[in-house]
Formats: C-alpha cells, sequence, structure tokens
C-alpha cells in the first residue's frame, strides 16, 4: 500500500475499479456475447497472477485477496439471495416444490456420496502426505457437492433460461444448505473422533432446516404488515426490505445459530407472495430498480475478487498449490460434474424429469459444468 493513503480509501478503490472493470464486460457482453460472470472470474485470475508486476494495483489486488470471508458473506450474499427469492413465480416455484425438495434433499445427499467415494478411492486411494480418510472425504464433498447460489442465479440469469428450469435449478441451490450442514456437522464429528448420534443429527436437521425458514417467516409478516401502511413512499418501503433481509439474516447465522440462507430465501418467498401485494405499483418498480441495481454491483465484486483470490495465493507462497494439486483440483471437478449429472438423470423416468431433460439438454450440461 501507497504511504499515507488510508485502508478505507484503497477499499472504496477497489470497489469502484470492480464495478468499472463488470461494466466494461457488461458492454462486452452486450455487443459480442461474452458470458459476463466467466469472463469477470478470468480476468480477475489473470490480475491476481500478474499481481506482482502491476505495481501499486498489484498491492490493491494482494490486499483485496485477504478480506475477511464473514464480512463478505454479511454484506453480499443477503442482497444476492433477497432479490433472487423475492423475485420469484411463485406460481412457477410451487408447482415445482416437490421436485426442487427432491433435488435438495436426497439429491444432496446422493451427490455428497458419490462425491465423497471418488474423492476417497479414485483422488486420494493411499496418499500419506494428505491422509485422507472415508470422514475426512465426506467431510470434503459435503462442502463442496451443494451448487452455489451465487453462481446458479447469476448463470441461469445469462442464458435466458426457461421460467420453470430457472425455478426449479434455482429454487434447489436456495434450499440445499439445510441438508449440506448437516451431513457437514455429521462427518466433521467423526472426523474428530466422535460418534453419529441420531438424536444429534436430528436436533442439527431440525435447527438448521426448520428453524431457519420459521424465522424468515416470522420477519416477512413484520415486513408485511408494516409495508401495507405505507403510501407512496419509495425510500421507506425499499429501507424496509433491507432491514428486514440483514437483519433476518444475522438473527438467524449468528443469534440462533441457525441457516441464515435458509431464512432470507424464505422471507424472500414470502415478501414473493404476500409482501409486494401491499405494494403500490410505483414503490414496487422502484424496488425492483434499487434491488437489481446492487444485485448486479455484489455479482460483479464477488466473481472479480473470487479471481483475484484465485490468481493471488499461488503468487505468494508456492507451498499452497502445487502441480499435482492442479490435478486433483480438475478430477474433483469432474467428479463433481459427473455426480451432478447423475443426480439430475436418475429420476428421468417421472414425466416431467425426461421432457426437461430432452427440451432443454444443453442447459443441464451447462449448468453442471458451471457448478
Amino acid at each position: 500500500m501507497s504511504a499515507g493513503v488510508p485502508t478505507e480509501a484503497f477499499v472504496c478503490v477497489f470497489i469502484f475499479l470492480s464495478l468499472l472493470i463488470g461494466a466494461a464486460f457488461r458492454e462486452l457482453y452486450r455487443k459480442f456475447h461474452i458470458p459476463f460472470t466467466p469472463a469477470l472470474l478470468v480476468f480477475g485470475i489473470l490480475i491476481g497472477g500478474l499481481s506482482g508486476f502491476l505495481g501499486p494495483f498489484g498491492d490493491l489486488a494482494k490486499a483485496a485477496s485477504n478480506l475477511d470471508p464473514h464480512g463478505i458473506i454479511i454484506l453480499f450474499i443477503p442482497i444476492l439471495l433477497f432479490e433472487s427469492a423475492m423475485n420469484a413465480d411463485w406460481y412457477i416455484f410451487k408447482k415445482s416444490f416437490a421436485n426442487i425438495l427432491m433435488l435438495a434433499g436426497p439429491g444432496v445427499v446422493f451427490n455428497i456420496l458419490f462425491t465423497g467415494v471418488c474423492i476417497r478411492l479414485i483422488l486420494y486411494p493411499v496418499d500419506p502426505v494428505q491422509n485422507f480418510s472415508w470422514e475426512a472425504a465426506f467431510t470434503l464433498s459435503a462442502i463442496i457437492s451443494t451448487t452455489d447460489p451465487v453462481a446458479v442465479v447469476a448463470l441461469l440469469k445469462e442464458v435466458g433460461a426457461p421460467p420453470h428450469f430457472n425455478t426449479l435449478v434455482e429454487g434447489e441451490s436456495l434450499l440445499n444448505d439445510g441438508s449440506a450442514i448437516v451431513f457437514f456437522n455429521l462427518f466433521l464429528g467423526l472426523l474428530r473422533g466422535g460418534n453419529a448420534n441420531v438424536e444429534a443429527i436430528a436436533l442439527d436437521f431440525v435447527q438448521f432446516a426448520g428453524l431457519g425458514p420459521i424465522i424468515g417467516i416470522i420477519f416477512g409478516i413484520l415486513g408485511s404488515y408494516w409495508l401495507r401502511r405505507i403510501l407512496r413512499d419509495e425510500i421507506l418501503v425499499t429501507c424496509l426490505t433491507f432491514c428486514m433481509c440483514f437483519l433476518c439474516f444475522f438473527v438467524a447465522e449468528y443469534v440462533l445459530k441457525s441457516s441464515g440462507i435458509l431464512a432470507v430465501v424464505a422471507c424472500g418467498l414470502f415478501m414473493a407472495v404476500f409482501g409486494k401485494t401491499k405494494i403500490d405499483h410505483q414503490s414496487e418498480h422502484s424496488l425492483h430498480s434499487v434491488w437489481g441495481f446492487l444485485q448486479w454491483n455484489c455479482e460483479t465484486i464477488i466473481f472479480f475478487l473470487a479471481g483475484l483470490v484465485i490468481g493471488v495465493q499461488p503468487t505468494t507462497d508456492s507451498n499452497i498449490i502445487d502441480i499435482y494439486d492442479w490435478l486433483k483440483m480438475f478430477g474433483l471437478y469432474v467428479c463433481i460434474t459427473i455426480g451432478r449429472l447423475a443426480m439430475i438423470s436418475i429420476p428421468q423416468k417421472e414425466r416431467f424429469w425426461l421432457k426437461l431433460e430432452r427440451s432443454y439438454r444443453p442447459v443441464l450440461w451447462w449448468t453442471a459444468w458451471s457448478n
């Protein structure tokens, strides 16, 4: 960092440079149809890899790559999830709810088990350095097997997926947090020498998959009750939705130790069904404009920042990632992709899945590869 320049100034510079780069890639997407989010990620990797040759900009990239992940989560994730859930088509979501639950429940379990077996038997069969046990393999699998809501939401909006397919994949990515957390805690406890207690597993599932949505619905009810008393005040409506979003996430995640993601999703879905009907047309238009703008800002910063982290880390410490790690990461990517495709293809006998797979097979492949 340059002497005499406060850290806060560098943070502001990084944010606005990221948005400027995002604006440039958005313009390239409009003219040449270059995918927006993958292009941002690749560009971030290039900037991070060349950070040692960019002077002050390289120092800025290195500093940005060391940001606290918890700060990123509490600032960006609630906005992205709430905006997506609030703008969901409830009628399509309701019709697809059974299939969404099947993907977010049994589908996630299948993917965790499949990926864990691949990690233990294929990637780390006999490795005295890493010493991957079955418990460690399934713990890692529980972390990486679920789809990322941010990437899925951005990708489906970018490729213009059909509404019912968009709702299906996006809904699964928003609701799979509970299943992943339960199995992560289960295998992490076994890894640390604990026992698989059925009561503890059931309690974790209720706490993460049950308590989070209840908190979100409570915040949605309170917010909707206030919204119906507001008349033609766009600023107050927007302010209230922001308070609902962040306070809901904070209370669920940090106060009651539940799933903040599921709480925000439930609050957003409640707003989509009941809350938006209490808002006048002019305020609703302003609300969508503000949330859409902030959603694009958060999405741009997150993907660019992810690229910086990937590009900077191997250059700052050569012992972090070597050539064998890159090969194993590629193998892990292949295993996850195969497991994801198998999970989607298993229920193909059902009429809905068969029609979906035949009609939108390219989108299915692209979505699986991108997760």
